[in-house]
């Protein structure tokens, strides 16, 4: 009986120590959860604010090339305006040497004629 009552005790402080130890391999585990859910939920905020200044990058950039594509529009139309109104203007020259060549052209015919009448007079 005292062989059995001390297997028994043994027994017994065995079940307590495996106890133990479950408990402590369960805190052990839990605080690794624990540990595990706060750098997964880290991380997930970092993820979430790159992909927000990912996007905000991405509407600035957008923006920017909007922009450009606006200036050089806006650029284009103004050298088309420009260039026209250049156009404009050698036009305008070109008519008033042609109008001068046509008065010359008179005013040599003119000239030719009193000549041959001063001639023919002569």
């Amino acid at each position: 009986e005292g062989k059995l009552k001390g297997q028994q005790e043994e027994a017994a402080r065995m079940i307590e120590e495996t106890e133990a130890k479950i408990k402590e391999q369960a805190e052990k585990l839990r605080l690794q959860e624990e540990e595990a859910a706060r750098k997964a939920s880290e991380t997930e905020e970092r993820i979430k604010q790159q992909e927000e200044e990912a996007a905000r990058k991405a509407a600035e950039t957008e923006a920017k090339i909007k922009a450009q594509e606006d200036a050089l529009r806006e650029g284009g139309e103004k050298t088309s305006a420009e260039i026209a109104s250049k156009v404009e203007g050698l036009e305008g020259r070109v008519q008033a040497a042609e109008t001068k060549l046509d008065d010359h052209e008179t005013t040599q015919k003119e000239l030719e004629w009193k000549v041959s009448t001063v001639e023919a007079a002569y």
